[in-house]
């Protein structure tokens, strides 16, 4: 009974002692995207988080105050390597890089005078598929690439798109485009 008595008192002190010890980093991150999302679903955006301290209070409701709560509430934020929108308020679920990558292509598209076209109710869009046997289709992206440059199909499609089977066309001008493409077959 007395060893049984003991194994009971060192696993409960084992259990305030990880409590006193405070979150992981692991459980800080869950716990920050998880409050993240939750700002996000009731306000649309973050409005009220940009910086480690802001989410002091959330963790001091759930473990004692100390210096080493917020050192990990800090590496957790720094791990996760949040973004931050124009205003200084982290973003949920995007990273720094990702935001540098969006602001580059964001540029580039811009730069290209990129616009975004619907194709239309009334000018529906048809397909025009290519199939390669199996063991040609390591040239799919080359024929892709010279396909692209034929003279004689400028303007008979709309996109051309290299598949993992073949190539598919997304054209207004179906007939047309089977016949021209039927002469180099």
């Amino acid at each position: 009974m007395d060893s049984e008595h003991t194994s009971a008192l060192s696993s409960e002190s084992s259990f305030e002692e990880k409590e006193r010890r405070g979150p992981s980093r692991a459980d800080c991150e869950k716990a920050i995207r998880r409050i993240l999302m939750t700002e996000t679903l009731e306000n649309g955006r973050n409005l009220h988080f940009k910086s480690s301290s802001d989410f002091m209070s959330y963790f001091e409701s759930l473990y004692p105050a100390s210096p080493g709560l917020r050192k990990q509430i800090q590496r957790a934020i720094h791990e996760m390597d949040m973004a931050k929108d124009a205003d200084g308020f982290y973003i949920v679920g995007k990273t720094k890089g990702d935001a540098r990558d969006e602001n580059e292509l964001s540029s580039l598209m811009k730069a290209s005078g990129a616009v975004i076209s619907d194709s239309g109710a009334n000018a529906a869009l048809e397909t025009v598929f290519i199939e390669l046997e199996r063991e040609e289709r390591y040239k799919i992206p080359y024929i892709a690439e010279r396909l692209s440059r034929l003279e004689s199909l400028s303007g008979k499609y709309l996109a051309l798109i290299p598949c993992t089977n073949g190539i598919m066309f997304l054209t207004r001008q179906k007939e047309v485009l089977k016949l021209r493409l039927s002469a180099l077959l």
